[in-house]
């Protein structure tokens, strides 16, 4: 399933997929793996990422949907480039994303969910 080919997912359909626990998960490159996790926060839910360097951060509804607009608006056989995910200096590169780490993890959690679909 390395060829997939990835369609944005709606928040609530990510959320069931995890819970308290963390999950390892390959990064978009599949050269290195991140952890998520589904926590409570601020009275709803959010997922929470913590790269192979310890760093961490939450990913909210408003955050998501920011990524999965990015993701919609890209060719398909882009979708899974991480360099379209975060800032840069190339006209391929995102310089609005909500996080210049994080973002890029949110296309391998939707191409994890279509895989074990």
């Amino acid at each position: 399933m390395n060829n997939i080919i990835i369609e944005p997912i709606s928040f609530e359909v990510a959320l069931k997929y995890f819970t308290n626990q963390w999950t390892e998960l390959p990064t978009p490159g599949r050269e290195s793996n991140f952890l998520v996790r589904k926590v409570q926060r601020d009275d709803s839910n959010v997922l929470q990422f913590q790269n192979s360097k310890g760093r961490q951060s939450f990913v909210d509804e408003s955050h998501w949907k920011a990524v999965m607009g990015r993701m919609e608006d890209l060719p398909a056989d882009e979708r899974m480039k991480t360099s379209r995910y975060g800032m840069g200096e190339f006209d391929f590169n995102w310089n609005e994303c909500p996080n210049r780490v994080f973002s890029l993890y949110v296309p391998a959690v939707v191409r994890h969910i279509l895989e074990i679909e």
